[in-house]
């Protein structure tokens, strides 16, 4: 079994792709080395701290969210996928 690929903040480029091969298109903040939230084709993600107690910690106090954010994606995948072009359109913004 190989080792898992890394990705670190400064992976978190214009065009580049993240661990998931998704495109990244946008990127809304980065801080070096603590954080960076982007937008892929798919999501808007967040890439933790290259610091591994810092990143367990971000961790910690974002999985109190993760309830909602299941439910705002469950929401908004009909966006995603719809046949009309206006509905696409929105999701592109999320």
């Amino acid at each position: 079994m190989t080792a898992p690929e890394t990705f670190t903040v400064d992976d978190v480029r214009l065009d580049a792709t993240d661990l998931t091969g998704a495109k990244i298109p946008k990127i809304y903040a980065k801080a070096r080395p603590h954080y960076a939230v982007y937008r892929s084709s798919e999501r808007v993600s967040v890439q933790y701290s290259d610091i591994d107690l810092e990143a367990t910690d971000q961790r910690k106090n974002i999985s109190a969210l993760n309830g909602l954010r299941t439910e705002i994606n469950g929401l908004i995948d009909g966006w995603r996928s719809s046949r009309w072009e206006a509905f696409q359109s929105q999701s592109n913004t999320v």
